[in-house]
């Protein structure tokens, strides 16, 4: 249809809303890109999911969490091996993973040993048919990936409960280093949001199963009396 969704979208409008400030979607980019934009003035913020990880911070100047993305392990239906997951560190297991990305990160960083399907950036569900078409035998992706691709890819894979999840990311948005105010205003307006439980109703909507996407702890606690 052309019309941007998604929870970054509904919660920068709702962001907007309240800080009566107009929000203006300048251009789609990729995330390769998003931080040359946002160096060079472009734009003032990276609108999308961010997760908080150590190779972006140098560059960006990041909100509060608005929730969190859990990295869970995939394998074939009939996978019954893993138990716990130092075993995953094996070389007789072929982790699918994409250059470049989160997947590929973990391997390298938690399990080195094992043996390596690499696969161009291109498709992200590529690495999880890698793993359905016997290529490889798990794979790192959350659960909203993982979901769209049985959608079209019916019982072929299944979550590794055991292992499962691997990381736990905060999902932010992004700015350039030195835009405090900017940071300031937007993290406790999110604040404002999760206390108002606005952010939990936006996620609802685009929440297929529950634990997809894992909510923000509140910083205190309800009084009963």
């Amino acid at each position: 249809s052309g019309k941007i969704s998604g929870i970054a979208y509904d919660l920068l409008e709702e962001i907007g809303i309240n800080l009566n400030l107009e929000i203006v979607w300048q251009e789609e980019t990729t995330f390769a890109n998003s931080i040359a934009g946002i160096k060079s003035g472009r734009y003032d913020l990276i609108c999308t999911s961010l997760y908080a990880k150590p190779q972006v911070m140098k560059d960006l100047e990041m909100t509060k969490p608005y929730y969190y993305i859990p990295v869970n392990v995939y394998g074939k239906l009939d996978e019954k091996r893993f138990k716990t997951k130092e075993e995953l560190n094996n070389p007789e297991i072929k982790i699918s993973v994409m250059d470049g990305t989160i997947p590929a990160l973990i391997r390298e960083q938690d399990y080195p040993n094992s043996s390596l399907l690499s696969l161009p950036d291109s498709d992200y569900s590529d690495i999880l048919l890698g793993v359905s078409t016997g290529k490889a035998d798990v794979t790192f992706v959350e659960p909203s990936v993982a979901e769209d691709f049985l959608k079209s890819n019916p019982n072929t894979l299944k979550k590794l409960e055991a292992v499962s999840p691997l990381r736990m990311f905060p999902v932010v948005f992004g700015m350039n280093k030195g835009e405090h105010n900017l940071n300031t205003m937007l993290s406790w307006t999110i604040q404002y949001l999760q206390d108002q439980g606005k952010i939990d109703q936006i996620i609802k909507k685009y929440e297929d199963k529950p634990g997809m996407f894992i909510r923000v702890a509140t910083p205190y606690q309800q009084s009963k009396e």
